[in-house]
């Protein structure tokens, strides 16, 4: 994609300096319009928090433990929790106003490539659960989203995080699944069976964690009820019965995922194959394949990437903990395109997926 990659970036500098360079030079003003009154309130708060932290030292020097101290330090978190509320909630405000303006002339660059703002459902909770690259989560929050043909191969990226959270209102038990971003492709070739290629390791996948589902259902109602109830053997009794139906209806309706054994031995240090169907997974996961994936994961400077073949798709799945596809920020200049570089530099790198994987190939297994 050398080539390509050239026309592009070409085509990128001529739109950002023709067209985006002057509508960013006008947002540059509001930028420091609301900078500056975020900082104003900022700093009025970073004054209280101060002068309460300052009070309450001073009543704790002179060991005056009253209902005065109490307060001062509760003042003193709160207004540093204002002063951090502010700083991110404008910064984000301002993030998404600018993409607003600016995104759609930038992705005129991008044949055919659509943008979606946050709380989006451009890729499906369906569609994420299907793939078997998600562990069980129960909320699913949603950020930028991308759509469109390259090559003829059909894709769809976005931005998202995925977590689990049980419990009643005092008693929460949450924990994360996901974050970073999700890209479904059009296949291209007929794939009978699924088969799931992901870092060694990654409890976050189909079936690898249930221990944290029977810790919520066999140990919630101890933390609600207590530990010293009389009821507890009846309790632990009705929660096993639970846990053996759900495991008995889930069993019968999911598809069976065996490891697959490679004859790679640098590749199986770092990474785990599971498939339904074993001739299918290693006529997918060949060596030039095994050598792209791990180079895609080094490329995104990611911790853990991992991918799922199934029905007439792939789906790619990235941790990471960057804020990805931004254009700018209020704290930085909005003359220096250093941002929008960034931001065509992680979108190319995806689309060089169709050309890494070969996925715009037309074959059949």
């Amino acid at each position: 994609m050398g080539d390509e990659l050239q026309e592009l970036r070409r085509d990128f500098h001529k739109i950002y300096y023709e067209q985006v360079a002057a509508i960013l030079l006008q947002c540059e003003d509001l930028r420091k319009e609301q900078l500056w009154s975020t900082l104003l309130v900022a700093g009025l708060f970073g004054i209280l928090a101060l002068a309460c932290a300052g009070y309450s030292g001073y009543l704790f020097h002179i060991q005056t433990f009253n209902d005065n101290l109490s307060m001062s330090m509760i003042g003193a978190v709160i207004c540093c929790g204002v002063v951090i509320y502010v700083l991110i909630s404008n910064n984000k405000s301002f993030s998404r106003k600018l993409k607003k303006r600016c995104m759609r002339k930038i992705l005129s660059t991008f044949e055919n490539m659509q943008w979606q703002d946050e709380n989006n459902n451009l890729i499906s909770t369906n569609e994420l659960i299907t793939s078997d690259l998600f562990s069980n989560f129960t909320h699913c929050k949603t950020y930028d989203g991308f759509s469109g043909n390259y090559k003829g191969v059909h894709y769809k990226i976005l931005e998202l995080y995925l977590y689990f959270l049980a419990g009643s209102r005092k008693r929460k038990i949450y924990y994360p699944v996901f974050k970073g971003v999700a890209m479904n492709f059009s296949a291209n070739k007929l794939i009978k069976n699924k088969t799931i290629v992901t870092s060694k390791g990654d409890l976050h996948i189909k079936g690898r964690q249930w221990f944290i589902l029977i810790g919520i259902i066999y140990f919630l109602p101890l933390f609600v009820l207590g530990f010293d109830t009389p009821m507890l053997p009846w309790i632990l009794a009705i929660c096993t019965g639970v846990l053996l139906l759900i495991f008995l209806c889930t069993k019968r309706n999911q598809e069976k995922l065996e490891e697959i054994q490679l004859e790679d031995p640098v590749f199986s240090k770092k990474y785990r194959v599971y498939s339904s169907d074993e001739v299918e997974s290693r006529y997918l996961v060949t060596p030039a394949f095994m050598e792209r994936f791990n180079n895609v994961k080094t490329a995104f400077g990611a911790r853990k990437i991992k991918c799922s073949f199934y029905n007439k798709d792939i789906m790619f799945a990235i941790s990471t903990n960057k804020n990805l596809f931004e254009l700018g920020d209020l704290f930085h200049s909005l003359k220096n395109p250093k941002k929008i570089m960034r931001f065509f530099d992680e979108i190319t790198s995806i689309l060089m997926l169709v050309d890494y994987f070969k996925l715009d190939e037309h074959t059949k297994i």
